[in-house]
């Protein structure tokens, strides 16, 4: 691909967000209407956010957590799963068997726990 043909297509999506910006604009009265303007939405019953993501490197498992941290944590590695507890919340996901249990690496912050851990060979 020349940059030119690159350059025509970064100008070409940028011509397509300006006319979406103006077509927001002309319609804001219309879209206010049918989204609804300073409403609360309830989103309770969606599902919490549960990840696992895994590269050559290390597998890293992200947990929504709802009431706060977690008074207790535990993580076990048995027969090809990873079980993550996290106060009364028992989570289990497969996990590849070179993971190294003893680089693991825990974050918890507004709500998400992040748990990472290396992988051997």
């Amino acid at each position: 691909m020349s940059d030119k043909g690159l350059a025509d297509k970064i100008g070409d999506l940028l011509d397509t967000a300006d006319k979406v910006i103006d077509v927001a604009k002309d319609n804001e009265d219309t879209i206010k209407e049918v989204v609804g303007q300073d409403e609360e939405h309830d989103i309770k019953d969606r599902e919490p956010l549960r990840e696992l993501h895994k590269d050559e490197d290390k597998v890293l498992i992200v947990l929504e957590h709802e009431g706060g941290e977690p008074e207790k944590a535990g993580v076990e590695y048995r027969n090809g799963s990873l079980i993550v507890e996290l106060g009364d919340m028992e989570y289990v996901a497969e996990a590849p068997r070179d993971i190294l249990l003893e680089t693991m690496d825990t974050n918890y912050s507004n709500g998400v726990f992040e748990l990472e851990i290396q992988r051997g060979e």
